[in-house]
């Protein structure tokens, strides 16, 4: 297994901040819906968000790390950046049990959120991204992917101090 950015030695533990496991039959999926995505961008639209191709790749990303609720907003501007925020979780609840117990994960699958975690994330990617050829479609998810797992990952580093 690859490990993608710094370790970080937090509260006696030690935290991954990205690790690869490998293309599951479900982040392979999303790469092809990433494909539609940006099809569906370079055609008019009334707003892409309410895309049947946008709504498709929520849901994979629910399947494939256990959120209860994905969204992801494409911003108009050309601006080549995304960012990621947690919009709803029972913290006060986090910090009475053991986090380890909401999350479950196997070699062939990776981590994922046990269901009914209560957890929202939102996610942002900007159009020039969206748009930018010199991107491919897994070089895209691979950002979303990253987002994803930092703003994880900080606001577990918020709970645990």
């Amino acid at each position: 297994m690859s490990v993608y950015g710094p370790v970080i030695k937090h509260c006696n533990q030690i935290s991954l901040s990205e690790a690869y496991i490998g293309k599951t039959d479900t982040l392979l999926e999303m790469e092809d819906a990433i494909g539609k995505i940006r099809e569906r961008a370079l055609r008019k639209f009334t707003d892409i968000n309410k895309s049947p191709e946008v709504l498709a790749f929520n849901r994979l990303m629910e399947k494939q790390f256990g959120m209860d609720c994905y969204a992801l907003y494409i911003d108009q501007s050309d601006i080549i950046n995304a960012y990621t925020k947690v919009v709803g979780m029972r913290f006060d609840i986090a910090l009475k049990d053991n986090i380890s117990d909401w999350v479950e994960g196997d070699k062939q699958g990776g981590y994922r959120w046990k269901a009914g975690n209560k957890l929202c994330v939102m996610a942002c990617i900007y159009m020039g991204l969206i748009k930018n050829p010199d991107f491919t479609n897994e070089e895209i998810l691979a950002i979303l992917l990253h987002e994803l797992g930092i703003t994880l990952q900080m606001q577990f580093m918020m709970i645990s101090k």
